[in-house]
């Protein structure tokens, strides 16, 4: 391992050859030093693409059998030497100083703090700020992911969790950082200078329903790594439950309230509907 090295790892499983020149471009033309670029062949089948992998330069390319992302990660980040590591999207991109406000924000943070998450941006088919909190704990990540893969940790931290997960179910991200919070009970920040361009596509994972089985089986995931947690895991789920029966009793309250409000009004359009059709 080496101190101070970041190594920015991405996956590659058939993206389109002009979204990973852009990805490897953003991380090669960081304004922060050293870093190393691991790009991960997860058995890539596209021609084009194959064709572009084989012209990246200045890289390191590791290729493997198709197995996803999270074992594709796992991969390249046991091929790494950096001291720091930075998941990045083939098809996404970072802001040339985003190594170097995310390194920065880790180390002068105090202890409790595992990991760096970026402000992130949305481009493609749609524009606008993916809203996130500034900062979330265990207890934030129960339910629901609410941090981006692309964020700064230290290569203990992965070992430390035993890598990412290789469910195939798109959790393997929300698994990483949930075990990583619920072992270390640290936390995780924003760091709002630095910035993460999320592509937005056909088939993006912000796009795509993946419903309740998934959600379901990326908890039972989580659950099974931290069975010293459950019972905080069943706090946290039943407080964020009460939140939404508050908020849905709110709405329910509203509605009616604005239903007696309205209904004479109504009453009174109905009438008049009836005597236009009448006449």
């Amino acid at each position: 391992m080496t101190p101070g090295l970041l190594s920015i790892v991405i996956p590659c499983f058939n993206d389109a050859p002009e979204h990973l020149a852009e990805s490897v471009g953003s991380a090669l033309n960081q304004d922060y030093a050293p870093i190393e670029v691991i790009v991960v062949d997860d058995g890539s089948t596209e021609p084009a693409t194959v064709a572009k992998l084989r012209e990246l330069t200045d890289v390191t390319l590791v290729r493997r059998t198709n197995g996803g992302t999270g074992s594709a990660l796992n991969t390249g980040i046991a091929r790494s030497s950096g001291e720091y590591i930075l998941p990045l999207g083939a098809d996404d991109r970072i802001a040339p100083d985003f190594a170097r406000w995310a390194v920065s924000a880790l180390q002068s943070a105090d202890d409790s703090v595992v990991a760096i998450y970026p402000r992130v941006e949305y481009f493609g088919l749609r524009n606008g700020e993916l809203p996130a909190p500034t900062e979330v704990n265990f207890s934030d990540l129960v339910v629901r992911n609410k941090v981006v893969a692309c964020a700064v940790y230290r290569r203990a931290a992965w070992d430390l969790v035993g890598g990412y997960g290789a469910h195939n179910d798109s959790s393997e991200d929300w698994y990483f950082w949930a075990v990583l919070l619920g072992r270390t009970g640290g936390r995780m920040m924003m760091e709002p200078r630095a910035r993460l361009y999320y592509r937005v596509r056909d088939g993006s994972r912000n796009t795509v329903n993946r419903g309740m089985d998934a959600k379901n089986a990326a908890r039972r995931h989580i659950a099974e790594a931290l069975p010293e947690r459950l019972q905080e895991m069943y706090l946290a789920a039943a407080d964020v439950a009460d939140h939404a029966i508050a908020d849905a009793e709110r709405y329910g309250a509203f509605i009616d309230l604005w239903k007696r409000r309205l209904g004479p009004a109504l009453a009174v359009r109905r009438a008049l509907q009836k005597v236009r059709r009448g006449s």
